[in-house]
């Protein structure tokens, strides 16, 4: 159609992109519009000021959709992941202390998924319950029904069932302050053949 631009599909490596500084400038003088771009590995754009952060947040101005993916998790330090969320939403996340502050109840409700796939009765993990109640984001996840539900379910010193157990987890999962913006996979969770290495 006279007007359009041409429909592009391309795969291109982040290491291309980045060391190709031509490219990359020929494409900021055109300001470029992708309907999606899907960065794999994404880990590499975690470091601020870094070649690879700063191509991220092009990629960032340049997509309507941009979607991260990495098989390498980011827990060296949280201000990684951070930065990563930074470059899919500049608003979501504008200081890096207030989000520090919002992952104080995951630290709780990891130990509880910790503590059912190692045995321990809803009893003992009772407490990291009460601990969410007592942070500044935490208060705002406590007044949910999955919290009510998950308070019920660890409301006993028997060992729970397998149902039961899975249903922790899933609510665990689901008041994960980052559940809006982040899928997580475990390998444990694919039921498809492993590869033999």
């Amino acid at each position: 159609l006279a007007g359009r631009d041409p429909e592009i599909h391309a795969i291109i490596s982040v290491e291309s992109l980045r060391s190709a500084s031509d490219v990359l400038e020929q494409l900021t003088r055109i300001r470029p519009r992708f309907d999606l771009v899907i960065v794999d590995e994404a880990h590499v754009l975690r470091n601020a000021g870094t070649r690879s952060n700063l191509l991220g947040g092009l990629l960032s101005d340049w997509a309507d959709h941009l979607l991260f993916l990495s098989a390498t998790p980011i827990n060296l330090r949280s201000d990684d992941l951070y930065n990563l969320l930074t470059l899919l939403d500049d608003g979501m996340y504008q200081d890096s202390q207030i989000f520090h502050m919002q992952l104080e109840p995951n630290k709780h409700l990891n130990a509880i998924e910790r503590g059912i796939s190692h045995g321990s009765s809803g009893a003992e993990l009772h407490h990291h319950l009460r601990s969410i109640k007592t942070l500044p984001f935490g208060r705002a996840i406590s007044k949910r029904p999955d919290y009510a539900r998950l308070e019920e379910l660890l409301d006993t010193a028997a060992p729970l069932e397998a149902g039961q157990r899975a249903e922790v987890k899933r609510l665990v999962s689901e008041l994960n302050t980052l559940s809006g913006v982040l899928s997580r996979t475990r390998k444990v969770d694919v039921p498809d053949a492993k590869a033999v290495r």
